[in-house]
């Protein structure tokens, strides 16, 4: 199998970029509950801004947006800690595992494509984004139209050399196809939303649930629906099927409904 790093210092800060080729190959939604989300609202509010600002930059650029995946985050939170604890900036672990073997141990599986972004030092979301966006190698993964999922982590370690250190993984799975709802934004106040959905090539059919049991009518396979919410503030859930032929495949995603702010008068 075959990787490609590359390295930069710029603005005193180092990037590090691997990808890794075409190999072997339980969706999780996340933070699933307000509990959840106020339990770490800050991190997450930096784990979703740069997801976001990815999604926007890949939506311009003419590619649909990346799913944000539970075992993704995982392995980059992990990762952001282990490389700031021991002052390595590099894709091989502490463990002398590199992307592919950490990602499979992470439980990112059956993966068939992989991608990672290192960044050390940025303060916030945007000046991460921005270091990535600028360095075309990183932007290449950002990029990349085979990716379909996407995790962040990031690691706050005052007495380490860069202070705070930002993951970005991304990766595609065999016969896995997700959704994105509204670009993978964290919240709305709408209960109209956009769904981007993946399958194109392999899909004939699709269908769609509020509640996983209640479903619309099979209709021709399209990228994209548009789909009105419960009137319920707080998490919500949309469930896809897929089909070609007898085979089915599902996927889901949540996005948080705020109840919308009158204006003032």
């Amino acid at each position: 199998m075959s990787l490609r790093r590359w390295m930069a210092f710029a603005s005193g800060v180092l990037l590090a970029l691997t990808t890794s080729g075409i190999g072997r190959v339980s969706e999780t939604d996340l933070p699933e509950s307000e509990v959840g989300w106020q339990a770490d609202k800050e991190y997450w509010a930096l784990v979703y801004d740069v997801v976001e600002r990815t999604n926007e930059d890949r939506v311009q650029n003419g590619l649909p947006p990346l799913k944000l995946n539970n075992e993704l985050c995982q392995a980059a939170r992990w990762m952001a800690e282990d490389i700031g604890k021991h002052n390595s900036l590099s894709h091989t672990d502490s463990k002398g595992r590199a992307l592919d073997k950490r990602l499979t141990e992470f439980r990112y599986v059956p993966w068939a494509i992989l991608g990672e972004n290192l960044a050390a030092g940025q303060q916030t979301a945007e000046r991460v984004f921005n270091q990535w966006r600028n360095s075309p190698k990183h932007k290449e993964n950002m990029l990349r139209k085979e990716f379909t999922e996407v995790g962040v982590g990031l690691a706050r370690l005052p007495d380490s050399p860069y202070k705070i250190y930002w993951i970005q993984t991304f990766g595609a799975r065999k016969d896995h196809y997700p959704i994105v709802i509204n670009n993978e934004s964290l919240q709305t106040q709408q209960k109209q939303v956009d769904v981007f959905v993946y399958g194109e090539g392999w899909a004939k059919s699709v269908r769609w649930s509020l509640d996983g049991k209640n479903w619309s009518n099979w209709a021709p396979y399209t990228n994209r629906l548009t789909v009105d919410l419960e009137s319920t503030e707080g998490v919500q859930s949309l469930y896809i099927e897929l089909k070609n032929g007898s085979k089915t495949l599902s996927a889901r995603d949540t996005i948080w409904l705020q109840q919308a702010t009158a204006s003032a008068k």
